[in-house]
């Protein structure tokens, strides 16, 4: 996973996206040293942007859309 997006939140860290040979939809969660899968993306995004909102949540804005430049896409995020 390289090009993702990442938030230090209070119970760990909360990753999104990235790129792996195509568009990561995947997201994870990093608690105590262990990973953990999170929710899916509705789309592969990287080159994206991410940051805490309140505690427990996150937004996940923007991203790299191939040739055709970036996207416009906005998410939020609540930490289970």
């Amino acid at each position: 996973r390289q090009v993702a997006a990442a938030s230090l939140m209070d119970r760990g860290m909360f990753i999104t996206g990235g790129y792996g040979g195509s568009r990561l939809s995947s997201t994870e969660y990093l608690t105590s040293g262990t990973w953990e899968d999170g929710p899916a993306l509705p789309v592969g995004i990287y080159h994206h942007c991410q940051v805490s909102l309140v505690p427990g949540e996150v937004i996940v804005a923007g991203m790299y859309a191939g040739c055709g430049g970036g996207g416009n896409t906005i998410h939020v995020y609540r930490w289970p």
